[in-house]
């Protein structure tokens, strides 16, 4: 991000609060933490590139580095999703895609490896009737194991799939992911830090990334927008 692109949200967000302040209240003033939540975007980058601990100025002390190392909530500052398994039963068979739709499930699970198991057009029309709704978001890759291997969104998944028209039971079957675009295979573990996850973003250019917890297993998707936003208000509460 350039230095006058940065400047530029500063002035541009410091000036839209005073003015609304100006509007609603009557009269013009800046407060300290006014400044800390233009300086948002700024800091985040700084923060997120390595290049920033702690940051002082304008009368205001960013203490980023207490901020940044507390743990992250999942419920908070993401999404918990548990996906449903397609289990052989299903194979051959439409009658499960209700229940995704009656229970409003976010995402599926593919396991890799597994020969002989699923059925390709059985997968296609789960996509096809799933990805038209906007609470189903994400289609999950486990090895044999049960443990995360990577994560796609559904509903760019399914058009690749339909437009270069791919096998996806031989991608399945030979864990050969390769092909698919959009795949993240990275993934942050439950215990690690704010700082941990905007780094690791910041290094894959990724706004959401799958989180494992201890054992591997997926349990949930962490939001880069939601993260910030609490840094920054945590921020502007120690200024209070």
């Amino acid at each position: 991000m350039r230095l006058w692109l940065l400047l530029l949200s500063f002035f541009g967000i410091l000036l839209l609060i005073t003015l609304l302040n100006a509007r609603i209240n009557g009269g013009f003033k800046i407060e300290s933490s006014w400044i800390a939540i233009a300086l948002a975007p700024t800091i985040i980058w700084l923060l997120s590139s390595g290049q920033l601990a702690e940051l002082s100025g304008f009368g205001v002390a960013f203490k980023l580095r207490e901020a940044v190392a507390r743990p992250f909530s999942l419920k908070i500052h993401g999404s918990k999703i548990t996906p449903e398994v397609l289990s052989s039963d299903e194979k051959g068979s439409y009658d499960a895609i209700q229940n995704f739709i009656r229970n409003r499930i976010p995402a599926m699970t593919l396991q890799l490896g597994r020969k002989g198991y699923y059925y390709g057009p059985v997968i296609m029309e789960y996509l096809k009737q799933l990805t038209q709704h906007d609470f189903f978001r994400y289609v999950v890759f486990i090895d044999d194991a049960g443990k995360f291997s990577a994560l796609v969104s559904a509903r760019p998944f399914y058009e690749q799939l339909r437009a270069n028209k791919v096998d996806i039971v031989n991608l399945i079957e030979t864990n050969d992911l390769e092909p698919i675009k959009g795949l993240i295979s990275s993934a942050i573990s439950s215990d690690s830090n704010k700082r941990e996850v905007l780094e690791k973003m910041a290094h894959k250019n990724l706004s959401e990334l799958p989180v494992i917890d201890e054992d591997g297993y997926f349990i949930g998707i962490i939001d880069r927008d939601k993260l910030t936003s609490s840094i920054v208000l945590d921020l502007v509460a120690e200024k209070q």
